[in-house]
């Protein structure tokens, strides 16, 4: 099979899945009384960061997936199975993106809020497995023969499965306060359980998820 049928597949797969992450966005209603509509909208903010973030990591991953299939002469079918396994989780990006939001509208229960870091960033492990399980077959059995040799060693370089390391700390290397909501704290457990990450040509989806769990720090 020619590798644009796959591509053009793929591409309508990311376009619905990047769609559907804004059916999370709900329009408050107030009623014309109390509460404003600014504090209902504020109240909303789980949901905003976790659509930025789902976006962009299933944004940077449809920029990754087309760079990987020009690499590629033809598709045979452990590829389109490999490669729909990818797409299936791609396309369930938008529910735990739903329950993360959900969780931190209302952390009121800490198991819960752990529950959906865990769900969430297991979500991105697996397919960022998923899409080194792409390359890497592809690599082996469906390279083209004037594929950029250089260019293929450095896309293979980015695809590695290392330990993760959670420090608690922000990204800036600045510690912790010591009054750090008991959530956060939650969240932080729970990712570090996540025991691996995969580098994605330089797209990091757990550093990702642990960024929007830790935005009501700042």
């Amino acid at each position: 099979m020619e590798t644009s049928r796959v591509a053009a597949f793929s591409d309508g797969v990311f376009a619905i899945a990047v769609t559907l992450l804004v059916l999370d966005l709900h329009v408050p209603y107030t009623g014309g009384g109390p509460p404003s509509l600014a504090y209902e909208l504020r109240l909303e903010w789980p949901g905003y960061v976790g659509y930025v973030v789902s976006f962009a990591t299933i944004g940077i991953m449809w920029i990754n997936h087309h760079a990987l299939m020009r690499h590629f002469d033809r598709a045979d079918r452990p590829f389109l199975l490999i490669n729909t396994g990818f797409l299936m989780l791609v396309a369930f990006v938008p529910f735990p993106t739903g329950v993360v939001a959900s969780s931190l509208a209302s952390p009121r229960i800490p198991d819960d809020v752990r529950t959906a870091a865990l769900l969430y960033g297991g979500t991105m492990v697996v397919m960022a497995l998923m899409f080194n399980a792409v390359w890497h077959y592809g690599r082996f059995r469906l390279l083209r023969a004037d594929a950029d040799q250089l260019e293929v060693s450095g896309i293979t370089r980015s695809y590695i499965v290392r330990p993760a390391d959670v420090p608690d700390r922000h990204p800036g290397g600045v510690p912790q306060p010591l009054s750090e909501p008991r959530a956060v704290r939650g969240h932080r457990r729970a990712l570090r359980r996540v025991s691996l990450v995969v580098r994605a040509d330089r797209a990091d989806y757990l550093t990702a998820s642990r960024r929007c769990l830790e935005y009501q720090v700042e």
